[in-house]
């Protein structure tokens, strides 16, 4: 799954100063937290407790948005 390669592809640097919790409610998917604070993401099924943004979208969407479409 997408979410659990997120933090390979995190570029500590372009995050420098920047925190958040993400909650991902992807229907058809589950919901998803993306942390990013103190240079380090971290991604764990289920939603954050605080969430600073919430995306919610469906599965077949969220795809293609992975895809680039």
């Amino acid at each position: 799954m997408f979410f659990q390669l997120l933090p390979n592809g995190f570029l500590a640097d372009k995050g420098k100063g920047w925190e958040a919790a993400i909650h991902f409610a992807v229907t058809g998917a589950g919901d998803w937290a993306v942390e990013v604070k103190g240079g380090v993401c971290r991604v764990a099924e289920g939603a954050p407790q605080a969430p600073t943004c919430v995306v919610t979208v469906d599965a077949a969407t969220f795809e293609g948005m992975i895809d680039g479409k």
